[in-house]
């Protein structure tokens, strides 16, 4: 998987499932992640970079 996907699932660990595939699906199908090969990219760079800038709460 890609460092982006990787920060999402990190960023929203309260709010989805176990079933990170399933979340990960989910979430190709409403056009924010792309299947890529075995793994998911961001459609959206500025989603992405959003996600990415974004600081976790302890």
């Amino acid at each position: 998987m890609g460092k982006g996907v990787e920060q999402v699932g990190i960023i929203t660990n309260n709010y989805i499932r176990w079933n990170y595939a399933h979340f990960l699906d989910y979430a190709a199908d409403r056009i924010f992640l792309q299947k890529v090969g075995g793994g998911y990219i961001f459609i959206h760079r500025m989603l992405m970079e959003h996600f990415a800038e974004m600081k976790l709460e302890n």
